[in-house]
């Protein structure tokens, strides 16, 4: 009878410890060396995302299941997917940080990129003083290399030395004695005082009926080739008969300023150009000639070239490109430097050129 009710109460104090245990298990939660335990999950745009896993002692009523936690991340995953399509969805977007957000702190090597001038903001100038007085503002844009750390000295634009005749130009006065006569050498030598300017005497010849024959418009974004040919049309200039090509400049919209790249191939013979920039009507605004350019020698893949750059301003009403050459550049002759010793290359009334917008 002891025996019975002895093992009774063996086995009741088993199962009361049994039930502590189990009791002590679902109040007392497991937690982490800070305290916090995270669900860590990858959204469908590749982000690693965790949420938190709450773990505060609560009571049976407010003590959240795993399931019920899972159930918040796929509804926290749904919600991060939406506002990816927000565009299409229609869900409503996260909205930004009104103090850190890329307008107030962007992308520092974005930044040096732009020559650290920002989305919306003025572009720095300098202003200028064009050949009638009028002061003039260009905008530029900085060179990004100039803020990085390999910073290299690059090589700067050079223009092709030539003469420049404006319309504003005088006649150049030469000395005459106190009766207004020319000195005797003159006379001996033949010299008289001139009544016009080269800019006059040559817009005498050009340019009221030239014609628009074989025109050529400006191919922006890439280099173009221009044939001068026996066909092409042909007018009495001051210095001689010529073949001519006119060349529509592009708009001022599209480039106001820039400075022009013209390549006159050696095909044997040279055609040597000299310049005119005529307005929408074909008046003559600006004459280059006798120009000095530079001579870039044949290689396995390209003929030998004439190289010359000169700046054109379609914002200055320059419409057209006139490129002709004169009888003494056609009597003359260019003598280059080989391996084999020097070379002379004959000039040609005709020949083969190529157009482009110089690059620094």
């Amino acid at each position: 009878m002891v025996s019975r009710l002895h093992s009774r109460w063996l086995l009741l104090g088993v199962l009361a410890v049994f039930a502590s245990g189990c009791q002590l298990h679902r109040t007392t939660p497991a937690a982490a060396a800070d305290g916090q335990r995270y669900y860590t999950w990858v959204d469908e745009q590749g982000r690693v995302r965790q949420s938190p896993i709450q773990t505060e002692a609560a009571s049976p009523e407010q003590t959240r299941s795993i399931e019920e936690v899972i159930d918040d991340v796929k509804a926290e995953q749904a919600t991060g997917t939406a506002q990816g399509e927000g565009a299409t969805s229609g869900a409503p977007l996260r909205q930004a940080d009104p103090e850190y957000n890329l307008s107030n702190y962007p992308d520092g090597n974005e930044l040096a990129e732009a020559g650290f001038i920002r989305e919306g903001d003025r572009l720095p100038y300098f202003t200028w003083r064009d050949a009638q007085g009028n002061i003039r503002v260009s905008y530029f844009q900085p060179d990004s290399q100039a803020f990085s750390g390999n910073t290299r000295e690059l090589p700067g634009l050079n223009l092709t030395p030539a003469s420049v005749h404006l319309e504003s130009d005088r006649a150049p006065a030469l000395p005459v004695s106190s009766s207004g006569q020319l000195p005797e050498a003159f006379a001996v030598l033949g010299i008289e005082a001139p009544q016009q300017s080269y800019f006059e005497r040559w817009r005498a010849h050009c340019c009221d009926g030239l014609g628009l024959q074989q025109t050529e418009s400006w191919q922006l974004g890439r280099e173009f080739r221009v044939l001068v040919e026996p066909s092409s049309p042909n007018w009495p200039l001051l210095e001689g008969d010529s073949h001519y090509r006119l060349i529509q400049l592009p708009r001022e919209e599209d480039m106001p300023s820039f400075v022009l790249r013209l390549k006159s191939f050696n095909r044997n013979g040279m055609f040597v150009p000299s310049l005119a920039f005529l307005d929408s009507s074909l008046r003559p605004l600006r004459v280059v000639t006798d120009l000095v350019p530079e001579y870039r020698p044949e290689n396995w893949h390209r003929l030998g070239f004439l190289d010359i750059r000169v700046p054109a301003m379609p914002q200055q009403g320059e419409r057209w490109l006139l490129i002709f050459t004169r009888s003494s550049d056609v009597a003359g002759q260019t003598v280059i430097e080989t391996e084999r010793g020097p070379k002379v290359i004959s000039h040609t009334a005709t020949g083969m050129l190529s157009l482009s917008v110089s690059l620094p």
